[in-house]
């Protein structure tokens, strides 16, 4: 009965309008996505299927829609910075953006919007990268946006989650 009670409440508390995680393995994100120049990733997790990763954003400013990209790499815990892409070490830590691939195409990065749940395919796994992540950049050619919400580099029950187009 106590069970029961405390069930009831948990659902009363998610019901609010809060933002609700899918499972253990989901996290949360708040980053700043800079202008074309550039763009900002969040720290890796663990990839451990090929399922594509799964993202909800509850709250974007600057615009209705980021661009998104999924990120292999090596190295746990990291993001990597435009300087490691660009260097000799980024065979190590991120290699190259792994592209994303929307309704068959693969391309650089997928447009995304608020309180939409993405399947977000990618090739991470299959090319041999342990860990994935996600990188923003802005769809304002003049300013930042800020993107806050949760993901789970895998996801389950995928195919009722929205595709997201070219970004």
């Amino acid at each position: 009965m106590l069970l029961e009670v405390l069930s009831v409440m948990l659902i009363t508390t998610f019901a609010a309008g809060n933002p609700i995680p899918f499972s253990n393995d989901d996290y949360h994100f708040f980053e700043v996505a800079p202008n074309v120049t550039s763009f900002a990733q969040i720290t890796t997790r663990l990839k451990e299927n090929t399922t594509p990763t799964w993202m909800q954003i509850d709250l974007l400013n600057g615009r209705t829609q980021v661009r998104v990209c999924v990120v292999g790499s090596y190295v746990s815990g990291h993001a990597c910075g435009e300087n490691e892409y660009n260097s000799s070490i980024s065979g190590y830590y991120c290699r190259t953006c792994t592209r994303c691939t929307t309704r068959g195409n693969w391309v650089p990065y997928v447009l995304c919007s608020q309180n939409v749940n993405y399947a977000i395919s990618s090739n991470v796994r299959e090319n041999g990268y342990l860990y994935s992540s996600l990188g923003f950049q802005s769809t304002n050619l003049e300013a930042s946006q800020t993107a806050d919400g949760w993901w789970s580099a895998d996801s389950t029950g995928y195919a009722n989650y929205a595709r997201p187009d070219a970004g």
